[in-house]
Parts: C-alpha cells; sequence; structure tokens
C-alpha cells in the first residue's frame, strides 16, 4: 500500500469517526410510532432527520423544541442517526449525591430525596385511580386542606369546607343510600373485623 493511499484511508476513518458523534438542538418530534423520531440541528445549519431516540424499558418523555441532543450515528452515516440523551437547561437544578428526580416544564415533581422522603408535586391537582382498593400504612397520617375536603362513599358525601378564619361549612349529600350506625367495634388497630 502506498504512503498516499494509507494516508486517504485514515483521513476517510477520521471523517467517519467525527461524523459518528454529534450535538443537536431538537427542532420536531414524533411520538407516533413504535419508536420516537426527532429532527435535529446540529453545527453548521445540518438538519438530521428521523432520528431515533433511545428511551429506558418503563419510562418516556416528549422533549421539547429547543432542547439539546446528544447523537450517534452508525458508522459516521448521517442517514442513520440516535439519540441517546436530551437534557434541557429547564431541569431541576442542585441535586444531592444519591437523588432522582422526575419531572416536567409544567410543574411536575416526583423527588427521591436522600432523606428517605419519596415526595410528590403536581401544581394542577393530583389523581390516583385504581380499580381495587387503597391502602396506606404509616406511623402518622396527615391530610392537611387549606379550602376543603370531600368523602365520598356509595351515594353518601360529606364536605368540609373552610369561609374565614375560625368558620367550616359542613355539607351531607346522600343519593338514596341509607346510612346506619353500627355498634363500637372497640379499638383494635390496625384492622377492624
Amino acid at each position: 500500500m502506498s504512503l498516499a493511499l494509507l494516508r486517504q484511508s485514515l483521513k476517510d476513518v477520521k471523517s467517519r469517526v467525527w461524523a459518528s458523534i454529534a450535538r443537536g438542538t431538537v427542532t420536531a418530534v414524533d411520538d407516533s410510532g413504535p419508536l420516537q423520531m426527532l429532527q435535529v440541528k446540529i453545527t453548521d445549519g445540518e438538519l438530521a432527520s428521523r432520528v431515533q431516540r433511545v428511551q429506558n424499558y418503563g419510562r418516556t418523555s416528549v422533549p421539547l423544541p429547543g432542547m439539546t441532543a446528544a447523537l450517534k450515528f452508525i458508522f459516521g452515516s448521517r442517514g442513520h442517526g440516535l439519540a441517546t440523551g436530551v437534557d434541557s437547561h429547564l431541569r431541576p437544578k442542585n441535586g444531592k449525591p444519591g437523588e432522582m428526580k422526575d419531572w416536567t416544564v409544567f410543574g411536575h415533581l416526583v423527588h427521591w430525596r436522600e432523606d428517605g422522603v419519596l415526595e410528590f408535586f403536581a401544581p394542577g391537582g393530583f389523581i390516583f385511580r385504581t380499580p381495587k382498593g387503597h391502602e396506606v400504612y404509616a406511623e402518622d397520617i396527615e391530610h392537611h386542606a387549606t379550602r376543603s375536603i370531600l368523602r365520598d362513599v356509595g351515594g353518601y358525601a360529606e364536605k368540609l369546607t373552610h369561609v374565614s378564619e375560625g368558620q367550616l361549612i359542613e355539607e351531607v349529600w346522600h343519593d338514596g343510600a341509607v346510612v346506619t350506625s353500627e355498634p363500637d367495634h372497640g379499638y383494635s388497630p390496625p384492622e377492624v373485623p
């Protein structure tokens, strides 16, 4: 092999290595298929379309335009790109070692804190649905409401509403439900027969 041919071969290898990784800005997302596809603007105005976004099992997200994507291109071919990560300057910061946060730009947050507390925050409210029962076991359970609290069981509902300092309104509704009192079960925590 001549020296000129060797130099050209090494130049081709170097070009492919340089072309195999890139950073870019997400411009569009298609989340309708089995694989999420991104369109990413790379440096010098290059636009990579149909970039497959790799996501972990059990978790998915849809990045917003303007977020930064880390890209890999198979064999340096810009026609087959993989987004191995998408990050945002909007993410929660100043976490402690070992902590983890799931979040959205809409303000939702699930925070696994270093003190062992699992913290949920949802600015629009929280809905928990299950077709089966719901049980909570804890040393202390506290429910706090600044405006109202409502209980609804099989057509019977009770609501307590804070109207002003020191004043509450208690409302009771029933839709044909008959409420009977059972004898006192006594005190046998944690279960009542």
